[in-house]
């Protein structure tokens, strides 16, 4: 509708207008109604630019504000575009408003402000809470699973509330910490534990120098921007969310079954020259002992939040519990949640706030990543013989009969391993316009994390609690961290074309941590499971710790007519973990940005709704090291006779380095934007460079010295990728939408300098260190011997004599594989009709290796250990040709030896997610009186594509560790989930 269209004499009201439209008006009240082509829209942010005053739309899209004749009222909702519109003449504005494709629009969160992703010219992205909501993430790193370039996201273990480690760009450390920084609200934390995934309204992950180096030494291996919902001004919403379903493990392994067992083990006996052996229950039993071990678990989730305002406050407040279920009974995982956020404008010019969240978080865990003799609890349901019951008449767990060991349901039913956290982030920040474009703020944060892990282990049901009399292990864990940060900022325009922003801040920041723990033995009963109760104290100790940094900063931006675009960074930080004669360091950036779409030169292409290059440059550090590693400390324990009476006394343990600094990174970072077809189609791609010198590594010293080794700055590592993300609508009618998301990522790895000497981890039980880190070679690699083959002769593994010597020993070890992937995908498609919605979401690896450890366990045919049926295919005399070496009690080949027969292909494709949604139509909603209502079902994990033989190929026993990820030994296995859900607006 144009100007021209209007019948300004006869009409009165009108259905719909767009950006630039005028009306005639008389009245100081405008009122109207906004609404999509699904209806009325709630919370849409009406403004009146010109006294700068503003309302929203209520649950039926209506809204009154006041304005005079040529006064600008503006309209906008996140998600739509913004529709700007002068007055005239008429006392009613009825407003159509359009979905915005154009994510290039968008506010994204940056350090210490936010921006226009338009004027962007660093390497953020971005989720929002249309990604988040509705999906069954215990935090908020799950959110970033496939759905951000760069972002790789290690999801370990499938236990409830297990832990999660994000990787932006690749590891840029060894020894020291390799998780980012997060930040929620403003408040720099020491992890996302204590939020609530319901609350996000929107993650941006900083992944370049050049959008860093305002975070300087914390900044290294990337920053998560987390925002939390915020009320709105004249609008009261109330919301219940809620879902409920199932977890199942995604698969079982196939075992042994009891006949099969004796005749393996008899087998393996009789090739070692040993006796063979009965069943001591004469083939009574069978037990399934994945069947016992693994149940469908419940999961359930409710969340109710209230927010609203006025005009001059605005307020959210929201509780939320979710329970897990574990597949493996008793795990479990539960929280409670309560935030509040509030904005108030004392004046006008002075405003304060306040974001304060609780938490409080209780879970069960059962004991994985560990042999059956360690209380390994899945590998114990994999080697349990089939042959024993599950449990004796009089209430006990028989043990295994060969090897004295627990079945696996001894190990969860006599042991509780609970954890309980309290956790409070909380912030307050006031804020004043001093003058025009000139704004003073203030903010004090703190991060508060109590925490209690308690062990029992029952004295009655299990060999091992017999023999200890029962055991009670009691630990407390305290930390607060306190934050105050200070900023200036001013915006000048000096004249039409040229735009500047100044940002000048300081940071204080410190931590006190304390810790004590307690074991006793020697318990009558288990209803008192504290060690408190024991009749002897096994051992004792307490800790305390504490680090503390000062940062000062400043950021220049500038906006030249509109397209080009400059920014720079400074940053001095001073940190109390690092030697006296290097605490403090300072980092810069720069970047710029050229929106080629706004030169004239390209005025004729009406397809090209924007292009923009942008370059960046910077430094960054990272001091995620002890608290203490650069002083030279003392450690009790030391007793020295005196007087022919033994005195406790302290020892030298650690070597002062007066020198330690920090790890340090620089990089470089080039990326193109796109949107194209009427924001049909938008793409981005960037290149990225990334060298990493100064890693803190152990080094070997003198003994004469007193000591062994010293924490040094010795090493260098690179970091270099490409990232491809991109958004279409193929389809966009009136009725049917569908929207396709893609993006892609390719990092390469290579340490260049670790002091000469190769760094070994990774330890699994009989086989040593299975993982190496070497110069000239990237992080991850796995390291061993080269199995060629079954010798048809003998039935022994074919080793590989690498140095042709012609003996094989460990000089022959070498490279058998590495567990970074060589490239990284999401792919997500939407389709709609009307109220109907359909979410297929893809994710996977290309080009990872997994070391096998629990198959090293389950086909090594060396013990009394259960094996996996592929063993009924070893070498025999009969059957020369069989896939694995012969079976030998005691492993006297060492055909077990760390080797390529463990390392696996781990690719895969993951259906992550497909869900399907219905918003019931206003005929409906207006028959409830709500303003919105959508039901939906969810499957996530339903299928792998995978040629990996483990549980799941998204597995480390060791987690997100630099030196040894990627190793699979007993770890909890994924789960896939079936999920009902609603969400409900009033």
């Amino acid at each position: 509708m144009t100007l021209s269209s209007l019948d300004l004499e006869n009409t009165t009201t009108y259905e719909s207008v767009t950006l630039g439209d005028f009306y005639l008006v008389s009245q100081d009240v405008i009122k109207g109604k906004v609404t999509t082509a699904d209806g009325p829209l709630l919370g849409v942010t009406v403004v009146n630019l010109t006294t700068n005053k503003g309302t929203a739309t209520d649950i039926d899209g209506n809204y009154e504000i006041t304005a005079s004749v040529g006064d600008q009222i503006q309209f906008s909702y996140q998600g739509y575009a913004t529709q700007t519109i002068t007055i005239a003449n008429d006392d009613r504005l009825d407003v159509l408003m359009e979905v915005s494709e154009n994510v290039l629009d968008q506010i994204v969160i940056i350090g210490y402000g936010e921006s226009s992703r338009r004027k962007v010219t660093t390497s953020i992205s971005s989720i929002d809470e249309e990604q988040i909501e509705d999906k069954p993430f215990t935090s908020a790193e799950q959110a970033l699973v496939g759905t951000v370039p760069g972002v790789s996201v290690i999801q370990s273990s499938g236990s409830p509330g297990g832990g999660v480690s994000v990787r932006i760009r690749g590891a840029n450390s060894i020894s020291a910490g390799v998780e980012p920084l997060y930040i929620i609200d403003g408040v720099q934390v020491l992890n996302t534990q204590g939020l609530n995934p319901s609350d996000i309204k929107s993650v941006d992950v900083l992944k370049d120098a050049s959008a860093l180096a305002i975070y300087g030494s914390r900044a290294s291996n990337g920053v998560v921007l987390i925002t939390t919902k915020r009320g709105s001004s004249n609008r009261s919403v109330f919301n219940f969310s809620s879902y409920v379903g199932e977890d199942q493990v995604i698969n079982t392994l196939p075992v042994l079954n009891s006949q099969q067992y004796i005749d393996y083990l008899n087998i393996s006996l009789a090739n070692a020259g040993l006796d063979p052996v009965t069943d001591p229950f004469g083939f009574q039993n069978n037990t399934d002992w994945q069947r016992e071990l693994y149940d469908p678990a419940f999961i359930q989730n409710y969340q109710l939040a209230f927010s609203g305002g006025s005009e001059n406050s605005n307020y959210y407040l929201s509780g939320g519990y979710r329970n897990q279920e574990g597949v493996i009974d008793p795990s479990e995982f539960e929280r409670y949640s309560l935030r509040f956020n509030g904005d108030f404008d004392l004046t006008d010019k002075f405003k304060v706030g306040t974001s304060i969240a609780l938490t409080r978080t209780e879970s069960s865990a059962i004991s994985d990543n560990a042999r059956v003799n360690q209380g390994g609890v899945v590998l114990s349901a994999l080697q349990t013989p089939p042959t024993i019951p599950v449990q004796n008449a009089d209430g006990t767990y028989p043990l295994n009969p060969y090897q004295a060991l627990e079945n696996p349901i001894a190990l969860v039913r006599g042991q509780n391993l609970e954890s309980l956290t309290y956790k409070i982030i909380s912030n307050v920040y006031g804020e004043y316009d001093l003058i025009d474009n000139l704004k003073l703020k203030s903010s004090f944060s703190v991060d508060l994390n109590a925490a209690k892990v308690d062990n029992f282990i029952d004295p009655f049901t299990t060999g091992n609690g017999r023999a200890l009399g029962g055991q009670a292990t009691n630990q407390n864990f305290d930390e607060l961290v306190w934050t105050w940060d200070n900023t200036i900022d001013y915006n000048l325009d000096v004249n039409q074309d040229l735009n500047l922003g100044f940002l000048l801040g300081t940071t204080a920041q410190e931590s006190k941590f304390e810790s004590s723990f307690l074991v006793g033995q020697g318990f009558t009963n288990a209803s008192v499971q504290t060690a408190e109760a024991a009749s002897e104290a096994v051992d004792v100790g307490a800790s305390e710790s504490a680090w503390a940094n000062i940062s000062y900063f400043t950021r220049l931006t500038a906006d030249y007519k509109d397209k080009y675009l400059l920014n720079a960074t400074l940053r001095r930080d001073g940190s109390s973990r690092f030697g006296v004669n290097n605490r403090y360091a300072t980092y810069y950036a720069a970047s710029a940005a050229w929106l080629m779409s706004e030169e004239t030169f390209l005025d004729d292409y009406d397809w090209i709704d924007l292009v923009k290059l942008r370059y960046g440059y910077g430094t960054l550090g990272n001091q995620l090291i002890g608290d203490f590693n650069s002083f030279g400390l003392y450690s009790p324990g030391a007793n020295y006779p005196i007087n022919g009476q033994i005195a406790p006394a302290f020892f030298p343990s650690q070597i002062e380095n007066r020198d330690l600094t920090w790890e340090s990174t620089e990089g470089h970072n080039i990326g193109l934007d796109l949107t194209l077809l009427d924001r049909r189609l938008s793409f981005t791609a960037e290149a990225y460079y990334k060298r990493t010198y100064d890693l803190l590594l152990n080094r070997e010293i003198p003994t004469t010295s007193g000591f062994s080794n010293s924490l040094q700055n010795i090493g260098e590592m690179v970091n270099k990728g490409l990232e491809f993300s991109g958004t279409a609508v193929p389809i966009q009618t009136d009725d049917f939408n569908w929207t396709l998301n893609a993006n892609i990522s390719i990092n390469s790895n290579e340490v260049i300098d670790i002091g000469g000497s190769p760094i070994f981890g990774g330890g699994v039980p009989d086989q040593g260190n299975v993982a190496i880190i070497r110069e000239g070679e990237p992080i991850g690699n796995f390291f061993g011997y080269v199995a060629e083959g079954i010798d048809p002769n003998t039935g022994n593994v074919i080793f590989s004599d690498i140095d042709g010597n012609g003996i094989v020993n460990e000089s022959d070890r070498t490279i058998l594989g590495n567990a970074l992937p060589d490239y990284t995908y999401g792919l997500s498609n939407t389709f709609s009709y009307k109220g109907l919605e359909l979410f297929v979401f893809f994710q996977g690896n290309e080009g990872q290796d997994i070391y096998n450890a629990s198959r090293f366990e389950l086909e090594n045919q060396s013990s009394f250990k259960n094996q996996l049926t592929t063993t009924l295919d070893r070498w025999t005399p009969q059957n020369r040709d069989g896939s694995l070496p012969i079976a030998v009690f005691g492993d006297p080949a060492q055909n077990g030896r760390a080797s390529s027969r463990w390392v696996e292909d781990g690719s895969f494709i993951k259906l992550r997610e497909i869900t399907l949604s219905y918003n019931l139509p206003d005929s409906v909603l207006d028959y409830l009186n709500v303003s919105s209502f959508k039901v939906y079902m969810q499957g996530r994990n339903l299928y792998t594509w995978t040629g990996y033989s483990g549980y799941d190929p998204e597995v480390s026993r060791d987690g997100g560790s630099t030196i040894s990820s990627n190793i699979d030994f007993g770890t909890y296995p994924q789960v896939k989930s079936v999920l009902f859900g609603a969400n409900l607006n009033f």
